[in-house]
């Protein structure tokens, strides 16, 4: 969205240096560096969501016995990954490429595949 917005202000004023956001890798850092700090951000309190209504871990007898210390972690801990990827993209990437709707489709499948494998545990 944010792509469309620079290009619509660069197209109508033509600011000097406005050209840079025309550049894939430009966005693309642009992108990392908002995911990075939209995961710092926002990972604390989906953590915290996901602990108070006990969306955990559940404790295994049969299981082995080095993976009884992750009782009680918190699961679905991808939501924050997902976020962190697809918000970013929303913002910088030009989404009407095919490129960019073809993973953005099958990031969003793959999350649903994690998310009902992580619902059923």
């Amino acid at each position: 969205m944010l792509y469309y917005l620079f290009e619509y202000i660069n197209k109508l004023y033509d600011p000097p240096g406005f050209d840079i956001f025309r550049f894939l890798t430009f966005r693309s850092a642009l992108a990392a560096i908002t995911g990075l700090f939209l995961a710092l951000y926002i990972g604390p309190k989906v953590i915290k969501l996901l602990t108070k209504n006990q969306i955990s871990e559940a404790k295994k007898e049969d299981g082995p016995k080095f993976h009884w210390s992750k009782a009680g972690t918190p699961t679905m801990g991808g939501v924050i990954i997902l976020l962190s990827v697809l918000i970013p993209v929303l913002l910088w990437a030009d989404i009407k490429s095919t490129y960019v709707i073809l993973i953005t489709v099958g990031t969003l499948w793959l999350g649903g595949v994690g998310f009902i494998d992580d619902y059923l545990k």
